[in-house]
């Protein structure tokens, strides 16, 4: 079995190292790069990482057609040239990280599929810039950011394509697909797809301005052709930005658990090697002292959130440091961890008593049990059929037709 990934890239050379390793950890075989006239180092750090580059187009403000178009292309290009009766593809944008809820890869899943299966849909888990640094290249942005939001939607990612069918088209941003009124058989909130469009704000938010504007464009069109009323979504979207970081800060320390196993996780590194960044060194141990809690090492947690209360200066966080280190010495040490906490009620803050005695157990630590399962899928499998609006096919197919002559890249 043949799983590929497919990311159309915009100016993303602070994370797409990450995104590539991470396809390849789910089992990718290939990952292929369709590149939007990126001016930074996307591609070099892309490829260098172990992409392909498929193909790159140019456009004076962003062209959904031209995005779908040339990664449709690219996606029947490969499927034409390879042997293999059916191929999985993965389609993703450079700030997607995503992940089944298990400890199996999606090859993993997609090996065990039922044959009959040819798409899988996944919710979006929108994550939270709450310490720095927001992300470092070449690891998991989750190990920076594990605090998330379930999205309100999702997506369906993962299509599988198979030979004398007619080709699947992936249509907006991977929201939707097209059967050509084949009734097909898909998997429905099973994956997870981690999402993180907040890392560091000297990148993050000169990006997101011009996206706003060259996006609003596009937006404005979309709305008049299916006649709904104009909103400037990315623009209020950019507005919203600074506040994102602000009301954020230090929320992790303020959070007993997550709304997913960040332990199951699919990383490509070791998750106890030193992690070298650019940070202050209270930055660096606090980032640590969350990533090893959340991944419940809590002796270790303990001696990072320990480092870095030696070094604040700050009386309300110093606080909030004790408590993460109670929470961590209840786990193995209850009788230390009552006496931190009597320490710390003594000072009489209502929102940390409030959270003491909501989130700290004393009592023998309850083990999660929430691994997916391939047994889950029997319950999740729905049918999807789509075809077409009027005129939009034909639009895309002689797009794509000329995309399709200046693809030329080896599949492994």
């Amino acid at each position: 079995m043949i799983l590929n990934a497919v990311m159309c890239v915009w100016n993303e050379e602070d994370i797409i190292e990450s995104t590539v390793k991470h396809a390849f950890a789910q089992g990718c075989s290939n990952v292929f790069i369709v590149d939007n006239a990126s001016t930074d180092k996307t591609v070099e750090n892309g490829v260098n990482a172990g992409a392909k580059l498929a193909t790159i187009f140019e456009t004076k403000d962003f062209d959904e057609d031209q995005k779908v178009a040339h990664l449709n292309a690219t996606v029947k290009h490969i499927n034409d040239i390879t042997q293999e009766d059916k191929i999985w593809w993965l389609f993703v944008d450079a700030d997607e990280f995503p992940n089944f809820d298990s400890n199996f890869t999606i090859l993993d899943i997609l090996k065990q599929l039922d044959s009959s299966i040819r798409a899988i849909h996944g919710r979006m888990f929108d994550h939270l810039p709450t310490h720095q640094p927001y992300h470092v290249q070449g690891y998991h942005p989750a190990d920076f950011q594990p605090l998330c939001m379930k999205g309100a939607g999702g997506k369906i990612p993962l299509l599988r394509y198979d030979k004398n069918h007619p080709h699947l088209w992936s249509i907006g941003g991977a929201h939707d697909f097209i059967t050509h009124g084949e009734s097909l058989p898909i998997v429905r909130n099973f994956l997870q797809i981690h999402h993180f469009p907040h890392r560091n704000p000297a990148f993050t938010l000169p990006r997101a301005k011009i996206l706003a504007q060259t996006r609003n464009e596009w937006y404005k069109k979309f709305l008049n052709q299916v006649n709904a009323p104009n909103k400037l979504a990315y623009e209020e979207r950019y507005n919203r930005l600074q506040t994102t970081y602000d009301k954020n800060k230090d929320i992790a320390l303020k959070t007993n658990s997550l709304v997913y196993n960040y332990k199951n996780i699919v990383r490509w590194y070791d998750i106890y090697a030193d992690r070298h960044f650019s940070s202050s060194a209270r930055d660096k141990f606090e980032c640590l002292a969350i990533y090893y809690f959340f991944m419940q090492e809590y002796d270790i947690a303990l001696c990072r959130f320990k480092d870095a209360f030696d070094i604040c200066d700050d009386t309300y966080i110093r606080l909030w440091l004790m408590v993460k280190m109670a929470e961590c010495l209840s786990k193995t040490d209850v009788y230390d961890a009552r006496d931190l906490i009597a320490s710390v009620k003594k000072h009489n803050n209502v929102e940390i008593n409030t959270y003491i005695d909501k989130y700290i157990d004393f009592s023998v630590d309850k083990k999660r049990n929430d691994d997916a399962s391939i047994r889950d899928l029997i319950s999740k499998v729905d049918f999807y059929s789509s075809v077409f609006p009027d005129d939009i096919e034909e639009r895309y197919k002689k797009i794509t037709a000329k995309i399709e002559k200046n693809i030329n890249v080896p599949c492994r």
